[in-house]
């Protein structure tokens, strides 16, 4: 046993490590970025203290900042430098987001590795530097970070979409969660009026109650600043002392795309995780008035605490306009087109169930 031990180690001391030459990084950044040469300057020294941490690849030290614009450049220089592989970089602001494509170029340059990494801020991409080193020495993804694939080929070129990127949307990694909530809605329509008894049956007038809904919530998180929400909802009223025949009951559901605020420079992570979403729906509103179904839209402002733990609470401002198309009356069977509006307090809370990245 022994013997194989000192065997074991004598090879693997004359097992030749991989000479490599990584370039300085090709930066193609807008005149009024907020990534300076200084921030492309640090990529670099994050990218060579990486790999001078792994021990299966020696780092040519050049004292010249080579970087290449082709692949044909980078394949001369290896060739220069004697270097069995060749690391090129290129720092591109896309969507407003920083993109970092890393290429290893192998065997005399005649094969090659892309992976990259997409960020919304300087602190998360050096936080995935890591990453895309090893999947480049490793010649395999194994980035953590979610990318949004479709959107950036691997050569770090914007793809063209159609339909507000929802293609991209589709094939990009994301996370599913499930979760409830409470809202609790202050109404103006006709729509929402109910009638009042008194003890002897007598209807005594008209009132608004405060709706509240309860929402069965599926949200799919797709990057660092959008998710979309589906929720199926059921409206109900609270009684109070008011005598009356039924309460105001309804069901329906509704799509909410959400982005978060960039209220911070693309330097830093953003300091509050604050969104707003905009989205449509469907419901079925009935009471002892009237009752019928209609389309929704609405628009929303939130709050995300605890946005990068499993389990998020949602604190959310909301406020939305009813069409109603046919609401009948019951004392007369008439149908009348009625707009209904209201504002909403909402309270959910949604735990992380799955996740799926798109290799």
């Amino acid at each position: 046993m022994f013997k194989k031990i000192i065997l074991f180690l004598l090879f693997s001391t004359l097992i030749p490590s991989t000479k490599l030459l990584v370039l300085f990084p090709e930066a193609d950044l807008p005149s009024n970025a907020e990534v300076s040469i200084k921030d492309v300057e640090n990529i670099y020294y994050s990218l060579i203290n990486q790999f001078e941490n792994n021990k299966s690849v020696v780092l040519i030290d050049h004292k010249e900042r080579h970087f290449c614009y082709s692949k044909e450049c980078a394949i001369n220089l290896m060739n220069n430098y004697n270097a069995d592989e060749a690391v090129t970089s290129k720092i591109r602001i896309l969507n407003s987001e920083i993109v970092l494509t890393g290429m290893i170029l192998y065997e005399n340059g005649e094969k090659e590795f892309t992976v990259r990494s997409t960020a919304a801020s300087l602190k998360q991409l050096e936080s995935s530097i890591p990453d895309l080193v090893e999947s480049l020495i490793d010649k395999n993804n194994k980035m953590k970070i979610p990318d949004v694939k479709g959107m950036i080929d691997k050569k770090g070129e914007q793809v063209k979409n159609s339909f507000f990127q929802f293609q991209n949307i589709l094939k990009s990694d994301k996370e599913y969660r499930v979760g409830i909530g409470h809202s609790s809605y202050a109404v103006h329509g006709q729509g929402y009026k109910l009638a009042e008894y008194n003890g002897g049956g007598d209807m005594v007038g008209h009132f608004t109650p405060q709706v509240r809904k309860i929402r069965f919530i599926n949200s799919w998180h797709f990057d660092n600043s959008k998710f979309f929400t589906l929720n199926f909802f059921l409206n109900h009223t609270p009684n109070g002392n008011v005598a009356m025949e039924k309460d105001l009951k309804g069901y329906g559901f509704e799509l909410i795309s959400n982005t978060y605020l960039s209220i911070s420079s693309i330097g830093s992570t953003p300091k509050y995780p604050i969104f707003y979403g905009l989205g449509a729906g469907w419901q079925f509103i009935g009471g002892n008035l009237s009752e019928g179904s209609g389309i929704f839209f609405l628009t929303q402002i939130g709050y995300n605490a605890f946005k990068t733990s499993p389990i998020n609470l949602l604190v959310t401002l909301k406020y939305q306009a009813d069409f109603m198309f046919d609401m009948e009356y019951m004392d007369d069977g008439t149908s009348v087109p009625l707009f209904n509006q209201g504002l909403s307090f909402n309270l959910a809370l949604i735990s992380k169930i799955a996740s799926k990245k798109d290799n």
